[in-house]
């Protein structure tokens, strides 16, 4: 029902009421700004956390350790949708109940000033009425007392003729200003019905009407709001579910014995059992010399077994070239390691001579692009480009004849660790490991530098280490 029909006299109950819900809508701003203030302190400390528990991925291939790592790139996702929820509050429900709020304060002011002129209208209709009607009463009883003098001097017998014709004329003067005093005040009276009709009739009940639908509005807009909220959060959930079927996708594809077959892979060396001991008492119990210890004994000796003569960078590089320093099967997956590195680096430089070959050729057909020095410059690059591809294509040559080499079974290497295995060496002393030689001719000592010797280590005489590197590089 309107009020401006029912509640046309209840102008303080309205304005009360009015102002009530505008606080009750601010109220439920600041509560939705805490709550969007929490996302944010929730979603930092989310932040915190993942930071604190991330780890660089291993050197084996762990899909153990890759879920995890889903799990806390999905965690730290998710609490950036609690920032984006903090965002989205922000601008779609508290910066619009904000100026909803704003908005309805300045429309109900103005609303109760409107009614406060209206009432001011009303009261000047009043005050006039109020003193026509005094005016009249006062015309009124003047008349009645001119009209009481004259009836008593004329019948007073002392009264003179000009005396009653005196009487005479106040009478009818003061008859004639109570009729006057008698119409102004029906006109101020029907004014002023006029007046209060149109303003409880009209005035009052435009006002109070406008009022109730801005409130009905205020409740729309209102709850529309909050609703936006709920969407929000169906919107962020949907994003959840997401990042949680994302981690449910890296949990089953954990494959533990994938998992443990990488860290086979990883360090298998490819060495084959230590061969049986001799019987004591018998003609093979010889004591074991230094010559007749296996490659895998000499490696459990010298792996933990501190050097300490300094190995230069042209020994590193000389001992590391082929990877002939690791085992059979690490070595092996370094070579293929290797020959992928020189494959991406060669489609790599294949494009830069592509591109620049067309910097050229649109360089020639179009002289006003580019001038001779520039052509110059892009040839002399082009050509670099093409040693460059040059070296690399002899670098992958190399190491795939060395992983050519090894799938035949006629590794230099290989052949060397086995014939070191089966017979004794002329060597003096067990510890003399090849390559150490090497790595004292240089006369360099570094207490500060430990590295572990390399695993392809084999007891010979010195001529043998001698020779070796001249066949390597025969087989080179």
């Amino acid at each position: 029902m309107p009020w401006g029909d029912e509640l046309w006299d209840q102008e303080k109950p309205i304005a009360a009421y009015t102002d009530n819900n505008i606080e009750f809508l601010n109220k439920t701003r600041k509560f939705y700004e805490s709550i969007a203030g929490a996302h944010v302190l929730f979603a930092k400390e989310i932040h915190k956390i993942v930071k604190s528990f991330q780890e660089p991925a291993p050197k084996v291939a762990s899909s153990n350790f890759n879920s995890f790592a889903t799990v806390l790139q999905e965690t730290d996702f998710m609490a950036n949708q609690h920032e984006f929820f903090c965002e989205k509050i922000m601008l779609e429900v508290c910066e619009p109940l904000k100026v909803l709020a704003k908005d309805l304060k300045a429309g109900r002011i103005k609303k109760l000033q409107e009614l406060a002129t209206c009432q001011g209208e009303l009261e000047k209709a009043r005050k006039k009425y109020e003193k026509v009607k005094a005016a009249f009463e006062k015309a009124t009883k003047d008349s009645q007392d001119a009209q009481m003098k004259y009836n008593k001097a004329q019948t007073d017998d002392n009264s003179t003729k000009a005396k009653i014709d005196k009487a005479k004329q106040d009478a009818e003067k003061a008859a004639r200003d109570a009729e006057q005093a008698k119409n102004d005040l029906r006109l101020e009276t029907d004014i002023l019905n006029k007046a209060q009709r149109n303003h409880f009739s009209e005035e009052v009940k435009k006002i109070f009407n406008d009022m109730q639908y801005v409130e009905q509005l205020r409740v729309t807009q209102h709850t529309a709001r909050m609703k936006s909220l709920t969407k929000i959060f169906r919107d962020v959930i949907v994003i959840f579910n997401q990042s949680l079927d994302t981690m449910d996708k890296t949990f089953d594809a954990v494959n533990p014995g994938a998992d443990t077959q990488a860290f086979l892979e990883s360090v298998k060396t490819g060495f084959s059992y230590p061969s049986d001991l001799p019987m004591e008492g018998s003609a093979a119990s010889t004591p074991a010399t230094p010559g007749s210890l296996s490659v895998q004994q000499i490696n459990e000796r010298r792996v933990n077994k501190k050097k300490f003569f300094a190995t230069t960078a042209r020994k590193k590089t000389a001992i590391r070239e082929d990877f002939g320093h690791l085992p059979p099967e690490q070595r092996r997956k370094a070579i293929m390691e290797k020959l992928a590195e020189l494959e991406a680096e060669h489609q790599k430089e294949l494009k830069t001579h592509a591109a620049m070959m067309k910097t050229v050729e649109l360089y020639t057909v179009r002289p006003d692009l580019g001038d001779p020095k520039a052509i110059e410059k892009a040839k002399k690059e082009i050509a670099m480009i093409e040693q460059k591809l040059e070296r690399i294509d002899g670098d992958s040559t190399k190491f795939k004849l060395y992983l050519a080499a090894m799938d035949r079974g006629d590794d230099p290497l290989a052949r060397r660790d086995s014939q070191a295995s089966l017979s004794p060496s002329h060597t003096s002393g067990a510890d003399h490991i090849e390559g150490e030689g090497d790595f004292a001719e240089e006369g360099d000592f570094d207490s500060h530098e430990e590295e572990e010797v390399p695993a392809y280590a084999t007891v010979g005489s010195p001529a043998t280490y001698q020779q070796q590197p001249q066949q390597q590089q025969q087989q080179q």
